[in-house]
């Protein structure tokens, strides 16, 4: 790669004023280099293991701690190297990753705070270790201040991380997550006017619920908080949304782990469903 030199390079071409940082044409070699870097990312997992064997990962995630513009080419480069393999994923993680992610969501923009969930969504969705580091690196509690706090947007790619994490969930990761009060956040995420926010939240719902199931037996915790945070009563009226996704996955939920008859009218679709569009095609 021709452009590696320039990520590479500790100081680069410096400005004389000492106080402006990265020097003018240096940023201009990086962001140049990041866009080529995040090309050739998007073309294949290929490509993607060729990028890590130049040793430039590290370099990357050091970079999306800057304020430049090349920050964004950076995280997005990084993003699609966790978007392959594990092995893929963990070159991210062994390059001291989830530390520099943490410290994005706690104090990057909003737009860099929302490609630092995309990333760690396809984090999430690897290996039972690898969602075990994003706990061991306080990453969840992170995750779930954004669905709490957050904008629209940032909130539903936050969601994506717990849907991802809970898909293979594991009895301590469900300790963990009552712990950060997970239940608590989906508590007003399951009332958002946002289908797509709704549905992600009735996922990871059926997730925890069915892993809980699994783990803990008779003594479900996660149902138990599901009904004390009047979750229940939510995902019950919702087994009359308008969306066919939302109404079957709430409908599925009440049937396998609450054991309520379901309604003669919620097994048959509302007659508007969102003008026949799935929330998913964005």
């Amino acid at each position: 790669f021709f452009f590696f030199f320039f990520f590479q390079a500790e100081d680069g071409i410096r400005d004389v004023e000492r106080s402006r940082g990265l020097g003018d044409v240096y940023k201009r070699q990086l962001t140049w280099a990041a866009e080529g870097l995040l090309s050739l990312s998007d073309s294949g997992s290929d490509r993607i293991s060729c990028i890590i064997a130049t040793g430039i990962v590290p370099r990357l995630v050091e970079l999306i701690g800057h304020k430049e513009a090349f920050v964004f080419s950076c995280m997005r480069t990084i993003g699609n190297i966790t978007y392959g393999n594990e092995e893929q994923t963990q070159a991210v993680i062994n390059a001291n990753g989830l530390p520099t992610l943490a410290k994005v969501l706690r104090k990057a923009n909003r737009q860099l705070k929302k490609d630092a969930c995309w990333v760690l969504s396809n984090i999430a969705a690897g290996s039972s270790s690898q969602v075990e580091a994003l706990f061991e690196n306080k990453l969840m509690y992170l995750i779930i201040d954004q669905v709490v706090n957050e904008t629209l947007e940032i909130k539903k790619e936050a969601m994506w991380v717990i849907a991802n994490a809970t898909n293979k969930v594991t009895q301590r990761q469900i300790e963990h997550f009552l712990e950060l009060k997970l239940v608590n956040a989906l508590a007003a995420t399951i009332q958002s006017p946002d289908s797509e926010l709704v549905a992600i939240s009735l996922r990871v719902f059926d997730n925890i619920l069915s892993g809980a199931r699994e783990w803990c037996g008779k003594t479900n915790k996660v149902a138990m908080q599901t009904e004390t945070q009047g979750c229940l009563q939510s995902i019950e009226k919702l087994q009359y949304h308008q969306n066919q996704m939302i109404y079957k996955l709430a409908s599925e939920i009440v049937r396998k782990y609450f054991q309520l008859q379901e309604p003669e009218d919620v097994l048959t679709a509302p007659a508007s469903i969102s003008n026949g569009i799935s929330i998913f095609d964005f």
